[in-house]
């Protein structure tokens, strides 16, 4: 059965507010296990700091097109994100890369705010993931799983399957960026949750630092 462009459209909106709701849950139980293991161990700061500004900059991107998906995904998914940073840096030392990160992607979310190309602020900006994505996986092989959601990762390579499906099936041109960075988060994720089961324990030289 061949699905029409109004039907990926309403697959698409669905989805997005489907697994908004995925990710938030995902977020909600990585911050958990830090919370009370009091520890940020294997958790990759650069991928968690990177996917809270880029659920900012979303909401910008959402009302600069008035698309009221990208705008319910980027405003609810923001402050579960910021909550997932704050108790992140309060159980586990930021490196001095890791901190100008966080101050670089601080300003893009401004830049998004107040400059007129927030869509290609948005296009660079997620670009830019693919990657930061791959240090989640590269902390877990290095350093064990820590205290890493197995839950937390199999929400976003859930999520993350269904944008692949989408994005190579709606006959929507927009949706390049897509095509382009979705099949490297996929693979981030897939490796991320191989490693989780692989590498339990920390590799011997490893350290808590990226």
């Amino acid at each position: 059965m061949t699905l029409s462009v109004q039907d990926w459209a309403k697959i698409g909106l669905w989805g997005t507010v489907i697994f908004t709701f995925v990710e938030a849950y995902g977020a909600w139980k990585q911050r958990e296990e830090i919370v009370e293991n009091k520890s940020g161990e294997s958790v990759a700061v650069i991928w968690v700091t990177y996917f809270s500004a880029l659920y900012a900059v979303v909401i910008f991107y959402g009302l600069s097109i008035l698309d009221p998906a990208l705008i319910f995904n980027g405003v609810f998914l923001t402050p579960f994100n910021f909550l997932l940073c704050r108790d992140l840096y309060r159980h586990k030392k930021f490196s001095l890369t890791e901190m100008r990160l966080c101050k670089f992607f601080g300003l893009i979310i401004l830049a998004s705010a107040i400059l007129p190309y927030r869509d290609w602020v948005f296009v660079l900006f997620t670009l830019g993931n693919i990657a930061f994505s791959f240090t989640q996986p590269y902390e877990i092989w290095k350093n064990g799983r820590g205290v890493v959601s197995i839950l937390a990762l199999s929400c976003y390579l859930s999520s993350t399957i269904f944008w692949n499906i989408y994005a190579f099936n709606a006959s929507n041109p927009e949706l390049w960026t897509l095509k382009i960075i979705c099949p490297f988060y996929a693979i981030a994720l897939g490796l991320a949750v191989l490693f989780w089961f692989v590498f339990p324990k920390k590799k011997e030289g490893g350290n808590d630092s990226v």
